[in-house]
C-alpha cells in the first residue's frame, strides 16, 4: 500500500470511529433522555398519588370531626335567633366546650338561670359569647355567676354591652377566679374605659388578652 492510499484508508477508518462515536453518543443521549422522562413521568405519579391520599385523609378526618361533633355536641351557636326555646334543654349538653348564644333577646332575661344550668351541667366549658346578650338589671349578677361557676372558661366575648362599666369588671376577683381566662373581649362597650381598665388587669392579670 503506498503512501497515498495508506492516509487514506486512516482517514477512512477515523471517519467511521468518529461516526460510530457519534451514533453511540446519540443512543445514549436518547437513552438518557427516556429515562430522565419515565423518572419524571413517575415522580409526576407518586406526586398525584399523594394528593389524592391527602385529600382522601382530609375528607375522612372531616367526616371524623363531624361525627365527634355530632356524638359530643361540642360546639353550640344560637347567634341572633329568636325563637323560644328552653334553658333546660342544655341540661343535655355534658360535653359542650364552645357555647355562642350572642344576640338571643330571648335568653337576656334567663340568663341567671342559664348559667346555673351551665355550671352545674356543662363543666367542661372552655368559650362563651354572650355579646348583646345581658340585660343592665341581672348582667352584674351573671358575671359574678360566671367567676364562680365556670372556672375552666378561656375565652369570654362581651362585645356590644353599652351598660357594661369599668366598675363591673373591677369588683369581680381575677385573682382568685377566671384562673384559666386567655381572652376577654369587650369590643363595642362605650362606657368602658379602655386605658384604666387596662392598667388594672396590667396589676392583677397581666397575662390576660383583652381586646376592644
Amino acid at each position: 500500500m503506498n503512501e497515498e492510499n495508506k492516509s487514506s484508508y486512516i482517514k477512512k477508518n477515523k471517519k467511521n470511529k468518529y461516526k460510530e462515536n457519534e451514533y453511540e453518543e446519540g443512543e445514549n443521549d436518547d437513552e438518557e433522555e427516556e429515562e430522565e422522562e419515565e423518572e419524571e413521568e413517575g415522580e409526576e405519579e407518586e406526586e398525584e398519588e399523594e394528593e389524592e391520599e391527602e385529600e382522601e385523609e382530609n375528607e375522612n378526618l372531616k367526616e371524623e370531626i363531624k361525627q365527634l361533633e355530632k356524638k359530643f355536641r361540642k360546639h353550640i351557636t344560637l347567634a341572633h335567633l329568636s325563637t323560644q326555646r328552653t334553658i333546660e334543654n342544655f341540661k343535655g349538653f355534658k360535653n359542650l366546650v364552645s357555647l355562642d348564644i350572642s344576640y338571643c333577646s330571648f335568653l337576656s332575661p334567663k340568663m341567671i338561670p342559664l348559667i346555673q344550668i351551665l355550671g352545674n351541667y356543662v363543666p367542661h366549658l372552655k368559650y362563651l359569647n354572650l355579646s348583646g346578650t345581658l340585660i343592665e338589671r341581672n348582667g352584674h349578677t351573671v358575671l359574678f355567676m360566671i367567676s364562680r361557676l365556670l372556672p375552666h372558661l378561656n375565652f369570654l366575648i362581651l362585645n356590644d354591652l353599652q351598660w357594661l362599666e369599668n366598675e363591673d369588671l373591677m369588683s369581680l376577683s381575677w385573682s382568685h377566679y377566671f384562673k384559666h381566662l386567655i381572652q376577654l373581649q369587650l369590643k363595642l362597650c362605650s362606657s368602658i374605659n379602655s386605658k384604666t381598665l387596662t392598667n388594672f388587669f396590667n396589676l392583677h392579670r397581666p397575662t390576660l388578652l383583652i381586646e376592644y
